[in-house]
């Protein structure tokens, strides 16, 4: 007897008896699955079919999922579903625990997957690790300036033209290490090592160009954090110089280098909104529609 099944609109078949129940033991064939057989009027669910319980050899099997954490097959009704996902009881606990870090689901092409996003203090760490690299790069160019600008017995000129070169030299190993570890890994050196990837917000992989502009966005993140700083600096310059007198209050003094500090550490608000944010985004993230995450 040669048996057929559909999934989806799609049929599969014919499949003799014995090819048929390894369909059904692997969980191919569930008890929800349309199947037909010869002497059947239509297409029916092969649950329907079931036997009498006594008959070991007529029982169905129950309907299995798919855990989206650790893609275990399990009883579905062992399972929960959460916004499209089956989670399985050993998952549970560890999905919604992520779930209250600030993780969501996103839907993808191929699915829908499950994306941790990560904070403030993890991608500075990863920025650490990639500006000592960029360090000690940066190094070996200053070295070889040093070099031109001893032998041009400090030309001004020479020095000026000098300086541009390297500023531009150094703006194009940034772009282009950025850009090509992004685009092609997906992380920086410095993410990696965290077990960061930088995924769109839809979380598919960023291309080169979409790299490319992060980079630069991140530039201009840094820049707005300058001249934020600056306006501090120069708030604090003449908040000095008021309560600076004949006999200048140590308090007051204090009170305005403290309010400096506060100032110039919120400078960096362009990067402190990744810790503030629901999907843990900085200003660059924003910028490019992009979220950083941690790898599976």
């Amino acid at each position: 007897m040669d048996w057929y099944y559909a999934v989806g609109g799609e049929r599969f078949g014919p499949f003799d008896q014995a090819t048929f129940d390894q369909l059904v033991a692997q969980g191919r064939v569930t008890g929800v699955t349309l199947v037909w057989r010869e002497g059947l009027d239509d297409w029916i669910q092969y649950q329907l079919l079931a036997g009498s319980s006594d008959d070991q050899t007529g029982a169905i099997p129950p309907v299995m999922g798919q855990c989206s954490q650790c893609s275990r097959r399990t009883v579905r009704d062992d399972m929960v579903q959460y916004q499209g996902h089956w989670i399985c009881a050993e998952c549970k606990n560890t999905f919604f625990q992520r779930v209250r870090e600030g993780g969501v689901v996103m839907a993808q092409t191929s699915g829908r997957q499950y994306l941790r996003f990560a904070g403030f203090w993890i991608r500075f760490g990863a920025y650490i690790l990639d500006g000592l690299i960029l360090f000690v790069a940066n190094m070996a160019i200053g070295m070889i300036v040093g070099v031109v600008q001893s032998s041009s017995r400090f030309d001004y000129e020479v020095v000026m033209w000098t300086q541009l070169v390297v500023s531009l030299i150094q703006l194009g190993i940034f772009l282009t290490y950025t850009t090509w570890f992004l685009g092609k890994f997906g992380a920086t050196p410095g993410k990696m090592a965290c077990g960061l990837k930088v995924r769109l917000s839809n979380g598919r992989p960023i291309s080169y160009a979409r790299a490319f502009g992060r980079a630069w966005s991140l530039i201009l993140s840094l820049v707005i954090s300058y001249i934020a700083l600056a306006v501090v600096v120069f708030i604090a310059a003449f908040g000095i110089a008021g309560v600076a007198g004949p006999r200048p209050s140590s308090g007051s003094i204090g009170l305005v280098v403290i309010l400096s500090i506060i100032g110039g550490l919120f400078s960096l608000f362009p990067f402190y909104m990744a810790g503030m944010t629901k999907q843990k985004c900085a200003l660059h993230d924003f910028i490019c529609n992009t979220r950083v995450i941690h790898e599976r």
